[in-house]
């Protein structure tokens, strides 16, 4: 994880389409890269305004099957399994 970025009083806040921009040109990269993981219909409504792709962490707060409606990209069970999955397709852990 190379960013974690929370809510303030000066934030634009989700879902709002330009909720990303900061994050994005902090991080210097495009949207195309970035793997929204959200455990709320919020975030996946987040993922799709922003136009990056979504990941339902089945884990979290909301069940999966109020993530599904929202077509995520992926879902992960566990946050075990979320983490196999950065392994194996992210460059930045492989060494």
């Amino acid at each position: 994880m190379e960013l974690c970025v929370g809510q303030t009083p000066e934030t634009i806040s989700k879902p709002d389409p330009y909720s990303m921009d900061p994050v994005l040109e902090r991080l210097g990269i495009p949207r195309e890269q970035i793997l929204y993981v959200g455990d709320t219909d919020v975030d996946m409504q987040t993922a799709r305004n922003t136009q990056t792709a979504a990941a339902a962490a089945a884990w979290g707060y909301q069940p999966l099957e109020m993530l599904l409606p929202y077509h995520p990209n992926s879902s992960s069970a566990d946050r075990n399994s979320c983490s196999r999955f950065f392994r194996r397709n992210s460059s930045c852990f492989r060494k």
